[in-house]
């Protein structure tokens, strides 16, 4: 199939795909659109790929009463990860990754630590690699278990090439329909090594009851498209009771 057949055949199913809401303003501002779609003013929300902390005080400041579950599995940034997290009670963080088995990998620590990633760098890539280091692995099911939690309203993930890992270690969470939101990073050029491409992403979504809600912010390089940051939603979501749209 030609690059452009098969561009044609994505552009017609994620158009088919966006959800579509009578509200003006969508698309514009993900944590809005994220918000709206809440179906309690107590979410949980999965930070993962947390850093110092950044979506702490963005989800904070939209989500007061949210209770946040932040991973972040390098020492570096998690330490001002905890100060930032020791600031409210809702927010527990944890030095560890999430992925789609649980285990040790290595981790390519880079002098830009929010580009750190298990994926080796590619000619797109920023910062410079300053070392490596070894890290535990869990998934999302296994963590959920532990804790005995049994929903996640907004699973977010910035973890560098690693996001669909992510989801996979998610699957049982998925399939029982306690995710109710996905908000990550896509990829489309050679910024890492080996990143999954957006139509097996797409499709495991899709296939698994999730259809999108936007794609936000797109980033350029070389005139190409980067990457951007997608919003997905369980479509079970879409009809909860206590959901604004109903």
């Amino acid at each position: 199939m030609s690059f452009k057949s098969k561009f044609n055949k994505y552009a017609r199913k994620i158009s088919l795909a966006l959800t579509h809401f009578d509200d003006e303003g969508d698309g514009k501002d993900p944590l809005v659109d994220m918000v709206r779609r809440l179906v309690n003013d107590k979410p949980v929300v999965f930070d993962v790929g947390a850093n110092i902390g950044q979506s702490v005080i963005k989800f904070k400041k939209m989500l007061p009463k949210s209770q946040i579950y932040s991973f972040e599995p390098s020492a570096r940034p998690f330490d001002q990860l905890l100060i930032e997290a020791s600031i409210h009670s809702d927010v527990k963080a944890f030095q560890f990754a999430l992925g789609s088995s649980s285990g040790e990998l290595t981790l390519n620590e880079n002098s830009c630590s929010d580009m750190n990633s298990f994926l080796e760098m590619g000619a797109g890539g920023s910062g410079s690699v300053l070392g490596q280091s070894t890290v535990p692995v869990k998934t999302i099911d296994e963590f959920c278990a532990e804790h005995q939690i049994n929903y996640i309203d907004i699973l977010k993930i910035d973890a560098q090439g690693f996001d669909f890992e992510v989801i996979k270690g998610a699957k049982q969470m998925i399939l029982s329909g306690k995710i109710r939101q996905i908000y990550f990073e896509i990829i489309f050029s050679d910024m890492y090594k080996n990143v999954p491409r957006f139509s097996e992403v797409y499709d495991f979504l899709l296939d698994h009851g999730f259809v999108l809600v936007s794609l936000y912010d797109f980033h350029y390089q070389k005139g190409l498209a980067g990457w951007t940051d997608g919003l997905f939603i369980c479509q079970s979501a879409l009809h909860h009771p206590n959901s604004s749209e109903e």
